[in-house]
């Protein structure tokens, strides 16, 4: 029961954290400079990784102990996660996870409980034939220094201009 409290968490955190890093410009000056100097970059750091930690948390807290195929060849205990190939963790945190497996449809069906997550993802589908898809993570981060960069350049800039 922990676990599915626990996965519930980190989706609402991953999902704000998303929502921060594109619009929390818009709350202060501060937020602002705070996002274009610091998180994004400090986020494109983090997905230079082979893993992701937020997918890999997800898919340990709804999987322990148990046993998954991945690529149809491979059988792994997911507390061996970190011994995994680069390619099977891309599998699992990238491409919805293992295909048909139950773990990722727990996942998928508590997810789309969620109204920005599940909208999120069919958006995301629409742009899947895109030579880069806009909405994956690199696509946001420079949506999130566009959004930032206009708002500190136009908003901010002019707002503190006419005030003088």
């Amino acid at each position: 029961m922990i676990e599915l409290i626990l996965l519930h968490f980190v989706i609402i955190v991953h999902v704000f954290f998303w929502i921060y890093v594109l619009f929390g410009g818009l709350i202060s000056e501060y937020h602002n400079n705070a996002i274009i100097v610091y998180i994004i970059p400090f986020t494109y750091l983090i997905h230079i990784f082979t893993f992701h930690i937020l997918s890999e948390t997800k898919y340990v807290l709804m999987s322990n102990t148990k046993n998954k195929k991945i690529n149809n060849d491979k059988i792994v205990n997911m507390k061996d996660i970190n011994n995994l190939s680069s390619d099977d963790k891309y599998n699992i945190c990238q491409n919805g996870f293992i295909n048909n497996d139950t773990i990722t449809n727990d996942i998928n069906n508590i997810i789309n409980k969620y109204t920005i997550p599940k909208y999120f993802e069919i958006f995301k589908k629409d742009f899947k034939n895109c030579f880069q898809n806009p909405l994956s993570a690199q696509g946001l981060l420079i949506l999130g220094y566009i959004i930032n960069i206009y708002l500190y350049k136009f908003y901010y800039h002019f707002t503190s201009a006419s005030s003088h």
